[in-house]
């Protein structure tokens, strides 16, 4: 009996090791981890038996990057640099959606409905958010997204199309000759893939038909989109990066390297899986990783639990004639408690050292507030501002702060 009793526990035990250890599907997610049931992934292939069955996932998984992979990130951020365009267009729809909160007000609103009405429980959903904001992916005319909607070659081109033109440091696209279908390309469309970035990357990756892209095109159309070269393979004795590495078509197996080198794309239970169908929120999660790895991502601190107050402090020097000033907008979520300036000066014969102002805000009610500092001299107009920072700041409807994010 006694041998039987720890038979069963030491199987208990293994069986529990193997459900932790059984990874999830990796679509190409960074962030701060937690597993989740994707319930709309699974409902679809109940139903379609498109996609493998897949029992659980990460919500945003922690990608560790390796020495190689971070040297590689650097050199990439030294040749891509995200335009004042993009950075603007972001600026408005942040605020878009800030005023677009704090006028709504009520406990039923949510932050991913704001944006899109079917993803708010889906795995990719502060993904798909992000890429609405950096104008990367766009929805329907009934504010859905259609997560688990299939992504097809003219979305690709229109989707990777946008996150290039939003990038300085791609040589612009000048030929003539264009080896284009355009009985492929329904009319509602063609204008808009007229745009010389487009043009290019339909001529780099003749994919652009309403057919829908593999896991293999999308990659491959990415990486020439960026102009990434090609990585050499696996060096003799070493293993592949993916269990599947030969089922990759010979011709595009460098640029898979290259993204994976750079962990823009990862793998499923060691797989790549080059034949899969793509999804319209794996793809936005892709092109996000782009905007991740170029360190562009606005910061963001979750405060702990129990706040009811907001602290900042800024560094300042009035002997100049600048200070920070402060706007928030709108107004009645937070007010000013109380601000202090300290100097840093060390010495009674020091004169014009610089010091830290700080400002302590205290919560009055629930709702997003855009808090402002501009750092100028009072005699000058706001604009002439030599520096502004900007931070999206949410109080739930317990009076507790809940984040705050610098947007700028």
């Amino acid at each position: 009996m006694r041998k039987l009793l720890s038979l069963f526990l030491v199987l208990s035990l293994v069986l529990t090791i193997m459900a932790v250890q059984l990874p999830g599907f990796a679509a190409e997610t960074t962030g701060a981890s937690g597993a989740v049931q994707d319930r709309d992934r699974m409902q679809d292939m109940m139903n379609s038996g498109i996609q493998p069955m897949i029992q659980m996932r990460d919500q945003d998984r922690v990608q560790l990057m390796t020495e190689e992979q971070l040297l590689l990130r650097s050199q990439l951020r030294e040749q891509l640099q995200l335009s004042n365009e993009a950075q603007l267009q972001l600026q408005e729809r942040l605020e878009t959606a800030l005023r677009t909160m704090a006028e709504t007000q009520s406990a039923n609103t949510n932050q991913y409905r704001l944006c899109f009405s079917d993803i708010e429980t889906h795995w990719a959903k502060d993904h798909i958010r992000w890429a609405y904001l950096w104008g990367l992916a766009s929805g329907y005319p009934d504010g859905t997204f259609h997560p688990q909607g299939l992504i097809t070659g003219l979305e690709g081109v229109l989707m990777t199309g946008h996150l290039v033109r939003d990038l300085k440091g791609i040589e612009p696209y000048t030929a003539l000759d264009m080896d284009i279908d355009w009985s492929l390309i329904p009319l509602w469309a063609r204008d808009a893939l007229r745009d010389q970035t487009a043009l290019r990357i339909m001529n780099q990756s003749q994919t652009y038909s309403q057919m829908p892209l593999n896991r293999y095109q999308l990659a491959v159309m990415l990486a020439k989109a960026l102009e990434l070269q090609k990585s050499e393979g696996p060096g003799p004795g070493m293993a592949p990066p993916f269990s599947d590495f030969e089922k990759i078509p010979a011709d595009g197996r460098g640029y898979i390297l290259s993204l994976q080198n750079l962990g823009l794309i990862s793998g499923d239970n060691g797989k790549f899986e080059p034949d899969r169908l793509v999804t319209r929120a794996e793809a936005a999660a892709m092109l996000m990783n782009v905007i991740e790895a170029l360190d562009v991502m606005p910061p963001e601190w979750v405060v702990a639990d129990a706040v009811t107050s907001l602290t900042l402090t800024l560094d300042e020097n009035p002997t100049t004639g600048y200070s920070w000033a402060y706007t928030l907008a709108p107004e009645g979520i937070l007010a000013l408690d109380h601000d202090a300036f300290v100097s840093g000066q060390t010495s009674a014969n020091v004169v014009g050292a610089g010091g830290q102002h700080t400002w302590t805000f205290k919560v009055l009610t629930m709702g997003c507030v855009r808090l402002t500092f501009r750092y100028y001299r009072p005699w000058e107009a706001p604009e002439t501002a030599a520096e502004t920072r900007v931070y999206a700041v949410n109080v739930g409807e317990d009076g507790l702060l809940e984040s705050v994010r610098r947007i700028k």
